[in-house]
This record gives C-alpha cells, sequence and structure tokens, in this order.
C-alpha cells in the first residue's frame, strides 16, 4: 500500500479524533467552575454528546447519496472540520450558560460524527483487498491511540497554565 494523498488526510482525521480529547479536562473544570452547572446538567451534556454519534447511518446515507458541490466525501469532510471547529470556537468566546455549552457540543459532535463517517466512507471506498483493509485500519487506530496520547498529559496541563476557554481556542484549531 503506498502512502497516498488520501491515506495521510485519513490519519490526520483520526488523529485529530484522538487528539480532541484535549478539551476533556477542559471542559470538565469549564462545567464545573465557569458555568457552576450540577452534576445532572453535565450528565446531560454528555449524552446529549452522544446522539450524534449514534445516528451515523444518516451521515453515512447522505455522504453517499447527495453530493455537496459534486463531491461525495470532500465536502463532506469539510463541513465536518468547520462544524466540530465551530462547537469549541463557541466554548471558547460565547457560551456563558447550559443552554450554549448544549449547543455548542451538539455542533461539535455532529462535526466529529460526520468526519468519522465520512473518513470511514473513504476506507471503505479505497480498501481494495483485505489485506489492505487491514493495513489502512492499523494506520488508522495507530493514528487515534497517537492523537490521544500526545494530549494525555498535555490536557491537564494546559488548563492549569491557560484555562478552559483557551484549551478549547487550542482545540478548535
Amino acid at each position: 500500500m503506498r502512502l497516498h494523498f488520501e491515506t495521510i488526510i485519513i490519519s490526520f482525521v483520526y488523529f485529530i479524533a484522538g487528539a480532541v480529547s484535549l478539551a476533556g479536562i477542559a471542559a470538565t473544570f469549564f462545567y464545573k467552575n465557569d458555568l457552576q452547572l450540577t452534576i445532572t446538567q453535565v450528565q446531560v451534556l454528555a449524552s446529549v454528546g452522544l446522539i450524534p454519534w449514534s445516528i451515523k447511518p444518516i451521515y453515512g446515507f447522505f455522504s453517499d447519496n447527495v453530493p455537496i458541490f459534486g463531491s461525495h466525501r470532500k465536502a463532506y469532510l469539510i463541513l465536518a472540520g468547520v462544524l466540530g471547529s465551530l462547537g469549541y470556537f463557541c466554548m471558547a468566546l460565547f457560551v456563558k450558560d447550559f443552554t450554549g455549552a448544549l449547543i455548542a457540543t451538539t455542533i461539535s459532535a455532529v462535526g466529529f460524527a460526520l468526519a468519522d463517517v465520512t473518513v470511514d466512507g473513504i476506507v471503505a471506498e479505497r480498501r481494495r483487498t483485505q489485506k489492505e483493509a487491514g493495513k489502512l485500519q492499523s494506520i488508522c487506530r495507530a493514528s487515534l491511540m497517537l492523537g490521544a496520547l500526545v494530549v494525555a498529559y498535555a490536557s491537564g496541563v494546559l488548563v492549569e497554565k491557560v484555562g478552559a476557554r483557551n484549551v478549547f481556542y487550542v482545540t478548535a484549531f
């Protein structure tokens, strides 16, 4: 399997999926200290953030059957990136209460779930043989774990040094 541009993009998307956990610690402290949310409200945010992931087949249907500007994958991947970033930019700039956090979390979750299903579609299209599929899947998993590993320590340190809202800026970029 040659290293194609698509393979690099796929790896990057999976790396970002792992690295987005950078905002996890920031969100916990932000919800507790800045927004003063209750445990119930924080749990609702976590639960609502899972809904976009549970309806991934719908995104797959649209990305397979409804092209945006003639593209079945590229446009959806760009849209996913914009949504994922937008949610975190909103957390950094505008969120002042539970409702704002709910909207921002949902937007971001839709973006990341859409990116995941779009990249999965690219992987499925690229799969020529079982051996190539296994290699590509290994690259995807390794990229995801590398992203998570890179930010595992940094997340707590960053929240402590620059604050939760600034970590949301970093995550958005």
